[in-house]
C-alpha cells in the first residue's frame, strides 16, 4: 500500500528515510523545490523551471518556460504533457 504524498514524506522523516523522487516539494534529494507538486503541467503554471527532468510533472510549469520557445515544437510539447498528465491523473479509470 502506497502512502499518500504528505504521510509518506513523514513516515520517511520519523524513520530517518531517504525522501523520495517526486514526492512533494522535493523532485530529488539533491535538488528539492518546494513548488513541486507532480499533478502534471496543466498550462496555468508561473514557474519559468530550472531544467530539472520533473518540471514537466508540475503544475507550476509555465508554458512560457524555456523548454517552450520555439513556436511550433513549443506547441506541440505543451500539448504532449498536457495529454500526458491527463492520462497519468485518470489512469485508475480506464482499469
Amino acid at each position: 500500500m502506497e502512502l499518500p504524498p504528505k504521510w509518506d514524506a513523514l513516515y520517511r522523516a520519523i524513520n530517518s528515510l531517504p525522501s523520495r523522487f517526486g514526492t512533494v516539494g522535493v523532485r530529488d534529494p539533491d535538488n528539492v523545490c518546494e513548488s513541486y507538486d507532480g499533478l502534471g503541467y496543466n498550462g496555468r503554471g508561473h514557474c519559468m523551471s530550472d531544467g530539472h527532468y520533473m518540471c514537466t510533472e508540475c503544475s507550476e510549469l509555465s508554458p512560457k518556460a524555456p523548454r517552450f520557445t520555439n513556436d511550433e515544437d513549443g506547441r506541440r510539447d505543451r500539448l504532449i504533457l498536457f495529454f500526458a498528465s491527463l492520462r497519468k491523473k485518470y489512469a485508475h479509470l480506464s482499469r
